[in-house]
């Protein structure tokens, strides 16, 4: 009797460690919409690729602030990126799928950037559209978009997390 409640209790332990690990998920590259510098801001691509970098960086870090998932880091994925021979900011969702199927995640965060000027109150502004993909299927499972001045660009990732898992 001692043994079946061992042998219970073992499986019954192993099952509930099972049931609560957390997804892994990967933010992939953002696409980037306009590829040359913005008309009269005076931000060459180069800084529209820095302001990308911070806002894919705050998107990761509020994700593992969720505590709801197991992030995998940047050079993972850009190994992988590498490895396909595909471009960093100009990949498709059907791309950035195959990335997270060979990086064994169950989801994705991808989407597109842009950055446009506008010359009356002399600003940029940042426009980011997440979504976030199921791997297995390919089903669009949520999705956020913000747009703000470029000043503001490094906050819009833990906001942009926030209206993805409302």
């Amino acid at each position: 009797m001692k043994k079946v409640f061992l042998v219970l209790f073992f499986f019954t332990s192993i099952f509930s460690v099972i049931a609560q690990e957390k997804p892994r998920i990967a933010v992939v590259y953002l696409q980037m919409t306009n590829r040359q510098a913005v008309n009269g801001s005076g931000r060459s691509y180069q800084d529209m690729q820095s302001t990308l970098d911070v806002v894919l960086g705050s998107i990761t870090t509020d994700l593992v602030k969720t505590n709801k998932f197991r992030v995998i880091e940047r050079s993972r994925i850009d190994q992988i990126i590498k490895e396909q021979g595909y471009q960093r900011n100009q990949l498709s969702d059907a791309q950035a799928v195959n990335i997270g199927k060979l990086l064994g995640v169950d989801k994705i965060i991808t989407g597109e950037y842009g950055e446009t000027h506008h010359p009356h109150a002399y600003t940029n502004w940042v426009s980011v559209n997440i979504r976030l993909i199921d791997v297995k299927t390919g089903e669009i499972e949520a999705a956020a978009s913000h747009r703000d001045t470029n000043d503001f660009a490094t906050y819009l990732g833990g906001d942009l997390v926030k209206r993805l898992f409302q």
